[in-house]
């Protein structure tokens, strides 16, 4: 791995689950990738986006909270899974999920 990340380097690695290309991810299943997500979109609370408890190296009014990670992930799987969007918020943690 690396010992530097940003927001490309985290739309890389989804684009690589979606296309079932990550490293010990199953095999497809009836051709389509499945991915497991870490964090139940069901339980999605807005007001930790809004008002985050804390944020990265500085103020929320000018740095971003961790968890604002996990709210870009959900919005990029919400865009790219336009068949599948519907089911997106209806993840449990480790659950399989198909875009």
């Amino acid at each position: 791995l690396t010992d530097y990340w940003d927001m490309c380097i985290n739309l890389e690695w989804m684009m690589c689950g979606l296309l079932g290309q990550l490293p010990g991810q199953e095999d497809l299943v009836n051709g389509e990738v499945e991915i497991k997500l870490a964090t139940s979109t069901r339980d999605l609370d807005l007001n930790q986006f809004y008002y985050p408890p804390d944020c990265w190296s500085g103020p929320c009014s000018t740095h971003y909270a961790v968890r604002d990670v996990f709210f870009a992930e959900v919005f990029v799987l919400y865009q790219l899974c336009a068949s599948t969007r519907d089911r997106l918020f209806e993840v449990g943690v480790g659950t399989s999920f198909k875009c």
